[in-house]
């Protein structure tokens, strides 16, 4: 026990607990201490009891004192902000209640204590950061050690591995060679076939089919049908392996990477159609089907082509190899339209005889034309006008879906004129672009006409009128319609 003079500094308890709070809310938080309040609070007063025993006692124990500075770093206070504030704190908190004749005789003694508490600090906490160094390269010998034994496992086992490995190689070599030369006389077979073909990884597809009946899809056609995004989702899920020289030939490309793309990015919005039933026959299991395909290839050429698909013996499961093959009718289909439409324009043709024999009157004949007409050149509107003798006005002899009834009159233009005598027949691709002069013109656009044409007649070479149509969307008249008008 430290013998006090208790005489002359009467400690009292409850300056003890002054001093300990005010030393916890200097440095109680300059650092993370495992430790409550209220231990670390008890622990300062009892700190602070020891401090002023020191400073009284008869007899200074600097170790009694180093150890106050140690304490701090056993609170894990270790920062060096901790033990200033203390050296402050005590310096100006400890010699407080001393009697003025005292404060210098004691000074000495309160130099000394600070300087042993400071001492103490960084004594404890040197040896416990020099503890932590040794805990860190420990652990790093810890695992340098092991990684080297790992090493040598790894070594050792890769030597196994390999040793197995070249014994494959050997026999893979005996089975590569094989396929090597089956791929030849695929490849030549695949390269020089007359037919367009594509080589497609259908593997990824597969597998969110399957998905898609896991969920409760069953029937594929309505739910497609239902949810564009999804057949679009599904056909790009359709990977291009390879394709063939007359792929090439028939998109009118030279470079094989320009036709290594998803079907779909090289033919038009139509392949749509055609992919979604394959896609729905692969959901359905089969492997095989065939129809035809409209497309645009890369080249901007339009074509028709028959179609057909299989999926090769040993990939049913997977679907990882789908023959696509392509035949190029263009030829045929547009021989068909063409005689399609002359069918369509002798039929029309006849018809107008027919109700020309059947007219009773010039009305009723225009009628007649404008509906025959109407079949093969749909259009929203329609009229055939007649030029009265001076030309100075045109009258409607018949009309079709016009506000106006026949009989009603239009001024004309002399150059309007002109350039009908001279057969000149007149397309406007869009009403709405300008403002017009022509009184006609200005009607046509005002109740809703976009694009026109307009085709003069003549009667025993004489301009005597002319055959209009009209329609509410901009760009659909063209010049082939009125090729087609002049031929009936």
């Amino acid at each position: 026990m430290l013998s006090k003079q208790a005489a002359v500094y009467p400690q009292s308890a409850a300056r003890v607990e002054e001093i300990a709070e005010i030393w916890y809310q200097c440095i109680g938080h300059t650092a993370f201490v495992p430790f409550s309040a209220n231990e670390v609070r008890q622990r300062f007063a009892e700190l602070a009891e020891q401090a002023l025993d020191l400073l009284h006692a008869n007899t200074f124990e600097v170790k009694e004192a180093q150890a106050i500075g140690a304490a701090l770093v056993d609170l894990h206070l270790i920062q060096s902000e901790a033990i200033g504030k203390t050296v402050e704190l005590l310096a100006r908190e400890l010699p407080v209640d001393l009697p003025p004749e005292q404060l210098l005789t004691m000074q000495p003694r309160l130099s000394a204590l600070l300087g042993a508490i400071t001492h103490g600090f960084v004594q404890q906490a040197t040896g416990c950061i020099l503890n932590e160094q040794e805990s860190v390269r420990q652990a790093n010998v810890n695992t340098l050690n092991a990684l080297y034994s790992e090493r040598q496992r790894q070594q050792e086992r890769l030597a196994r591995i390999n040793e197995e490995l070249q014994a494959q190689i050997a026999e893979r070599a005996k089975v590569a060679e094989a396929l090597r030369t089956s791929e030849e006389q695929f490849r030549i077979l695949f390269e020089e076939s007359p037919v367009a073909l594509w080589v497609i990884d259908g593997s990824q597809l597969c597998s969110y089919l399957l998905q898609l009946q896991e969920s409760g899809i069953e029937d594929f056609h309505t739910y497609f049908s239902e949810n564009r995004a999804e057949i679009v989702h599904c056909i790009k899920l359709l990977v291009p392996v390879d394709v063939n020289k007359q792929a090439l030939n028939t998109a009118g490309l030279k470079s094989r990477e320009n036709l290594l793309t998803p079907p779909y990015e090289i033919l038009n919005k139509d392949s749509i159609s055609y992919l979604s039933e394959i896609i729905v026959s692969i959901a359905h299991n089969e492997t095989e089907g065939m129809g035809t395909a409209t497309g645009i290839s890369p080249a901007g050429q339009e074509y028709t082509a028959l179609y057909r698909w299989s999926v090769p013996l040993g990939f049913e499961r997977t679907y990882a190899r789908i023959f696509l093959s392509f035949v190029d009718i263009t030829a045929q289909k547009e021989a068909e339209i063409k005689l399609k439409q002359t069918a369509n324009k002798l039929e029309v043709l006849h018809q107008i005889e027919s109700g020309i024999l059947k007219a009773a009157s010039s009305e009723a004949i225009a009628e007649v034309a404008l509906e025959q007409i109407n079949k093969i050149i749909p259009s929203t509107s329609g009229a055939v006008t007649i030029f009265q003798a001076s030309y100075t006005e045109t009258v409607l002899l018949a009309v079709r879906n016009l506000s106006l009834m026949p009989g009603h009159t239009f001024a004309t233009r002399p150059e309007e004129i002109a350039a009908r005598k001279r057969n000149k027949a007149l397309l406007i691709a869009d009403l709405h672009a300008q403002e017009w002069n022509s009184e006609a013109m200005r009607f046509v656009s005002k109740t809703g006409g976009r694009s026109l044409l307009s085709v003069p007649l003549f009667a025993q070479s004489e301009l005597s009128g002319t055959i209009n149509l009209i329609d509410a969307q901009p760009n659909t008249l063209t010049e082939q319609e009125i090729m087609m008008i002049r031929e009936m």
